[in-house]
């Protein structure tokens, strides 16, 4: 698997929270009454409102699992050293 497409997967995922928390949002929005009458879609509208925070809060844990992973530099190898740095450090007799 190439890491740009995981990458880009994971880019996807943020997007894809982020309009379900403005769906949630505009669901629980026009969902909201009016008339205490109906106190029922109080619930409901709330419950809305709930899930896109829930929604927003996957999406910015998303954004930081992918920063996290463009932080992360590969580790190099060290090079032998050389018997001639070797006696320069005084390591060895010679």
């Amino acid at each position: 698997m190439n890491i740009r497409e995981h990458r880009f997967s994971k880019i996807m995922a943020v997007n894809v929270n982020f309009l379900g928390a403005v769906g949630c949002f505009a669901y629980g929005w026009f969902l909201w009454p009016d008339d205490p009458r109906w106190y029922g879609f109080y619930i409901i509208g709330t419950l809305s409102f709930m899930g896109s925070v829930a929604f927003v809060i996957r999406a910015l844990r998303g954004m930081k699992a992918i920063y996290r992973q463009d932080k992360v530099k590969p580790q190099k190898d060290a090079e032998m050293a050389s018997d001639q740095s070797l006696k320069n450090a005084g390591m060895i007799d010679g």
